[in-house]
């Protein structure tokens, strides 16, 4: 069964599985060119990235998140992961962003 929870606004899908927990913890590890910044990921990026970037930025200012990071990038995606505590139990979490979906998973 899936479980999700609004955060300010945005929808996220907790990943409750062991084998799908691994699976986001190893995405977000990849740091194929890990980057802080829009600016380090693309030299010139589109309106729409910075757009993007900046959305999740101040989202994650709101939420009071840390370690903001661009873990890979493409020419028209990116991803990225934060660490924030649960909306519910004020556990550390650790979420990780696509153009496709949002998930998190509590770190044990």
């Amino acid at each position: 069964m899936k479980k999700y929870y609004e955060i300010n606004g945005t929808t996220f899908e907790e990943v409750l599985t062991p084998k799908a927990k691994e699976s986001l913890f190893s995405r977000c590890r990849y740091n194929w060119n890990a980057c802080a910044d829009i600016y380090e990921a693309y030299k010139n990026p589109s309106v729409y990235k910075v757009k993007a970037f900046n959305f999740w930025k101040d989202f994650a200012r709101q939420i009071e998140a840390r370690n903001l990071t661009i873990v890979a990038h493409g020419v028209q995606t990116f991803s990225l992961t934060f660490d924030f505590d649960h909306p519910e139990t004020k556990e550390p979490c650790k979420a990780y962003i696509t153009r496709d979906y949002n998930r998190f998973a509590k770190v044990q």
